[in-house]
């Protein structure tokens, strides 16, 4: 997922692939296809049930496929993935690095923690990319090559590598530097929801 689509949002801006998009698309597309023709040519309980299998899919297109995200904030960032999201400060960030996905990497204690961005345009290169040298330098420690951050990557991992770094340079002195991490409840529940119903009307 290497273009990015990058919207602008009230306290920030939200990044994730257009390959998202375009998968999502196809998927709606052809659920709506299948949605029509059953209407048409199908008995009405069939037709119910072919059009709730659609839209079952159509929303698992969406949860899987679209709805995963990373907003940079004005305090945070935010990776909206598909079963948690977290809202990590800025003071809490240790360095970001860049490969196949976005990754905001985060020190507790003699630990570090690495929290992944599901859909947000990574790096297409092999190599690493890291915004820190003494991350870089730890990095090649492990027998990992690394490249750093270049302000001439047109991928989207770089525009939300360097923005997210800004924002660390810009945060205020002494601000909360807690993650905090939610189950996307809300949605979990809605996509079981329509999969137990819809795989009940088959049953009937």
């Amino acid at each position: 997922m290497a273009d990015p689509v990058v919207g602008s949002v009230s306290r920030g801006q939200t990044f994730r692939s257009t390959s998202a998009w375009g998968y999502t698309i196809v998927v709606w597309a052809f659920c709506a296809l299948c949605a029509v023709l059953a209407i048409l040519q199908e008995p009405a309980p069939t037709a119910v049930r072919v059009v709730l299998s659609c839209a079952t899919a159509a929303l698992l297109a969406w949860a899987i496929l679209l709805r995963p995200h990373l907003r940079v904030g004005e305090t945070s960032v935010v990776v909206s993935n598909v079963w948690r999201t977290h809202v990590i400060p800025f003071a809490a960030i240790a360095y970001v690095r860049t490969r196949g996905l976005v990754e905001v990497v985060v020190q507790q204690g003699d630990r570090e923690r690495v929290y992944r961005s599901w859909n947000a345009p990574g790096n297409t290169s092999r190599a690493p990319r890291a915004s820190d040298p003494q991350a870089r330098n730890h990095l090649r420690g492990m027998g990992i090559a690394v490249q750093g951050h270049t302000h001439a990557l047109k991928a989207g991992s770089g525009a939300a590598g360097r923005l997210i770094e800004e924002r660390i340079d810009a945060a205020a002195p002494g601000a909360p530097a807690g993650v905090r991490s939610t189950w996307n409840v809300a949605v979990v529940a809605a996509v079981l929801t329509a999969i137990v119903v819809t795989a009940g009307s088959w049953a009937l």
